[in-house]
């Protein structure tokens, strides 16, 4: 009808445009470490550390430490021994799984089982296919078979054969099914979409 997934589902296509702002908004934010430092900036070991840490390139740098407080005393030690401290994008996890959920709806919308567009297991993703070939392309294909053939003006036929392959085992687990109840083989391989020898 030449209507796509994100028009036919409207609500949850605005809904997935404004997460997707929201979290490119995250992950375009200033990102960068925070690393205390004594009161006296001025201090020349402090010119020289700033030089390292801006040359060190993912290597080591050694720095004293701050255990004693820089002379006075374990008390007044900082909790922490120069532990930087990362600040930037760090989304809610209920945002990426509303993301994800709107995305699904978006899918299933235009009849795309939402196994085929989110992790699924090996099973899952094969059953979601099956349903996907046979509820959606075949019936979609049925009619584009119709329009070509009116306008061309000759016979056309759409086969799907390949798209079928990873449905292979359910197909002869039928076929074995029919043929064990007593049905003719060819007729069992032709119902299981099986070629006959």
């Amino acid at each position: 009808m030449g209507v796509g997934p994100m028009g036919w589902a409207r609500a949850s296509a605005n809904l997935t445009a404004k997460l997707e702002n929201r979290l490119g908004q995250e992950a375009g934010g200033p990102v960068g470490l925070l690393l205390p430092i004594p009161q006296d900036r001025e201090d020349e070991n402090l010119t020289g550390l700033r030089r390292q840490l801006g040359e060190a390139k993912g290597g080591t740098v050694l720095v004293e430490t701050t255990a004693d407080a820089w002379g006075e005393g374990r008390a007044a030690a900082p909790q922490s021994d120069w532990r930087p401290q990362r600040f930037g994008a760090d989304p809610p996890a209920t945002l990426e799984a509303l993301r994800t959920s709107a995305g699904q709806t978006v899918a299933a919308a235009c009849g795309i089982p939402p196994a085929i567009v989110s992790r699924s297991d090996g099973t899952a993703l094969r059953e979601a296919w099956r349903q996907f070939l046979f509820a959606m392309i075949a019936p979609v294909s049925k009619l584009v078979e119709l329009e070509l053939s009116a306008k061309l003006d000759v016979a056309v036929t759409l086969t799907h054969e390949e798209m079928r392959a990873s449905d292979l085992a359910a197909r002869a687990r039928a076929f074995q099914s029919m043929v064990g109840g007593g049905m003719d083989p060819a007729k069992a391989a032709g119902l299981a979409g099986l070629m006959a020898d």
